[in-house]
């Protein structure tokens, strides 16, 4: 895995962005054997998102890794944001990961190390290994346990993670399973997973080390209302009965 694409889908994110350009600056002075493709896409942001990214761009002309900026015309949510992305991935991994940094860059370096990844299975980043770490605000965790426990009875109970944004694919699927997605929102990463499973694609869930970071988009209120309510449809598409993917 000498060639990696990394996709960060971004959003009003102009004030958050500093942490994530110095982490680079960071991250691109270790010595990795490692060529990056590193994918920003600008999911309609209002804000100058978009024009601190291509400054941030200016620093790297002549850095050996690619640096990649797409723009919506109109915020259509982070599951649009990621199929954008994936289109212009060139490298045969491709990882998705939150602006935010809730798991850091060096999570990559730490699974590429320790683990040996397959190029017909997708590997999910899970908060809820016992390897794991997590800082959680009180509410996430409480919704979260909320989310687990209706996945676990309702879909699979093996999976304990399907809504963390760090994510491992190869090209070999990937581009193709992104085509078939058409939820925009955050229950794309729940129709990513029925995708999947219909393909035959193997998840393979690893530790990683999460903590919250503020200034997140999510209403506390009404977005696990509609990502509910968007699940038991996605349920009732992919037709996906009690138990069958246990």
């Amino acid at each position: 895995m000498n060639k990696i694409s990394i996709i960060f889908p971004v959003y009003n994110e102009a004030n958050r962005l500093n942490k994530l350009f110095n982490n680079l600056k960071r991250f691109q002075k270790k010595r990795f054997n490692i060529t990056f493709q590193f994918i920003f896409v600008d999911d309609g942001s209002i804000d100058k998102t978009s024009v601190k990214i291509k400054k941030f761009f200016n620093e790297f002309k002549k850095s050996r890794h690619k640096y990649k900026l797409i723009k919506s015309n109109k915020n259509f949510g982070k599951g649009h944001a990621l199929k954008l992305g994936m289109k212009i991935a060139k490298y045969n991994w491709i990882f998705t990961m939150d602006a935010d940094l809730s798991v850091e860059l060096n999570q990559i370096i730490k699974w590429i190390k320790k683990y040996k990844f397959l190029d017909s299975h997708a590997y999910f980043g899970s908060r809820n290994l016992p390897q794991s770490t997590q800082k959680y605000l009180f509410y996430r965790r409480f919704i979260g346990k909320i989310w687990q426990t209706i996945f676990f009875l309702f879909v699979d109970s093996k999976i304990k993670d399907t809504q963390c944004g760090f994510k491992l694919y190869n090209k070999k699927y990937a581009k193709k399973i992104f085509k078939l997605l058409n939820e925009n929102g955050f229950a794309h990463d729940v129709e990513l997973f029925f995708l999947l499973k219909k393909k035959n694609i193997q998840i393979i869930e690893l530790p990683v080390k999460w903590v919250h970071a503020d200034g997140s988009k999510l209403n506390p209120i009404f977005e696990p209302i509609r990502f509910f309510f968007k699940f038991w449809i996605l349920l009732t598409k992919y037709k996906l009965k009690l138990g069958n993917l246990k």
